[in-house]
């Protein structure tokens, strides 16, 4: 699967989840060197896996990510909710005049039937 990231801007970072015929939007917080929190994870190859915590139930996380641990995908829709996870939606669009991705929660259901309960390898790159 490949997360193909169009946008990156001080205030966010908008990409594609794709796999031939499957697509998701996303969004992550905007580059500032790798910085835990602050930013999304550089362009790279990862394993992903399926994940449920406290906080977060049935999602996936992105393994070995250089100096950063419990990086998520999860739902969520503004780069305000992120601390340097990537969200899905079905759409890309504008909320409260941020850039957001839309109908997120319907997005991960979508995630979850595609990839059910195994893992995948995700390759970040740009445009």
């Amino acid at each position: 699967m490949k997360l193909i990231r169009y946008y990156m801007g001080h205030d966010c970072t908008r990409g594609v989840l794709v796999d031939g015929e499957f697509l998701l939007h996303t969004l992550e917080l905007p580059w500032k060197g790798n910085q835990p929190n602050v930013s999304c994870i550089p362009t790279g190859v990862y394993k992903v896996t399926p994940y449920s915590g406290s906080r977060f139930v049935d999602v996936y996380r992105v393994n070995d990510v250089p100096d950063r641990t419990a990086i998520l995908f999860h739902i969520g829709n503004k780069a305000s909710e992120i601390e340097g996870c990537i969200l899905v939606g079905m759409d890309a669009g504008e909320l409260s005049g941020d850039k957001a991705v839309l109908s997120s929660g319907r997005a991960m259901e979508k995630l979850s039937k595609y990839i059910g309960d195994g893992d995948f390898t995700l390759y970040v790159k740009e445009v």
